[in-house]
């Protein structure tokens, strides 16, 4: 029996017990990734439960959802996707399939994307990029805090179809919440203001956005998913050392084990952040902070 037809009937047998909306009752919104819950949590208040599909330290690049994720989002009022790559292609491809009732909402329509930033092999940077331009769109779009305004905005604007009789409620936390947002950047930009610690370095292209945004230059060794050579390590050293960088920022996610030679060559220094993490603000913060001090 295919994978799909199995989950087509353990969703019928869910919604036939009764089961859809989760514990006590309380009506469910899935989400792509923990960034994205933080926001509509804030925006939906107490009254929804908030689903999130990629487990926590999981790697986008290669995560396959157990079952009970797979029923929970197909359970949901709305599934909010993101555009995290192929793991969320995937996956609403099959609930399509197995629950036909599920509404399905692009929570980062309107976004400008930057385009190209993984198809370049060895060390590249990338500060500038919009919705138009050549190659793949970079999916990392929850590292600006423009951004994730629209995401934001997007999903209170379903959240007022679908509960009307809320919608002052949730507009109002918007409000609240875009408030703490505006602040965020505002700190965020004044630091940058400071001068120091223009150009940083990753072993993957994570942190475009966030260099768009403040006129950074972020110096990438190689594309999403793949394996750093020893002459992309060695053109990034070069480059970095080129271009005054002295922070390499590392992720969960990845992590080549060659981190340590390149920051012994740089004379630099590694700063782990986590900007698939629920407190996402909080690792803005943390990156620059480590771009910022002395």
């Amino acid at each position: 029996m295919k994978y799909s037809a199995v989950l087509t009937i353990i969703i019928g047998l869910c919604l036939l017990s009764g089961c859809k909306g989760g514990q006590a009752d309380v009506p469910v919104l899935s989400v792509s990734i923990e960034p994205q819950r933080y926001l509509l949590e804030r925006i939906a208040g107490p009254g929804w439960k908030v689903n999130t599909v990629l487990s926590k330290g999981a790697d986008p690049e290669n995560f396959d959802p157990a079952m009970s994720t797979l029923v929970r989002t197909a359970q949901s009022e709305v599934y909010f996707t993101i555009g995290a790559g192929a793991f969320e292609e995937s996956l609403a491809e099959r609930l399509a399939e197995a629950s036909p009732g599920l509404r399905f909402s692009d929570s980062s329509a309107g976004v400008a994307r930057l385009h190209g930033t993984h198809n370049c092999g060895g060390a590249h940077s990338h500060v500038h990029g919009d919705d138009e331009g050549e190659g793949d769109a970079d999916p990392h779009i929850w590292t600006s805090v423009a951004n994730m305004k629209i995401v934001a905005a997007n999903m209170a604007r379903v959240l007022c179809e679908i509960d009307s009789t809320q919608a002052d409620v949730y507009m109002k936390n918007l409000h609240t919440l875009n408030l703490s947002l505006d602040s965020l950047d505002a700190c965020i930009q004044a630091m940058m203001a400071q001068g120091h610690g223009r150009a940083f370095m990753v072993e993957h292209p994570s942190l475009s956005y966030f260099a768009h945004d403040y006129g950074l230059e972020q110096i990438a060794l190689g594309g999403e998913g793949k394996e750093l050579s020893a002459s992309a390590i060695r053109h990034g050293i070069d480059h970095g050392r080129a271009d005054g960088a002295t922070v390499f920022f590392t992720e969960p996610q990845s992590g080549s084990g060659r981190v340590g030679q390149i920051i012994k060559a740089l004379a630099g220094k590694e700063v782990s952040v986590n900007t698939l993490a629920y407190d996402w603000p909080d690792e803005l913060m943390k990156i620059a902070e480590a771009l910022t001090s002395r």
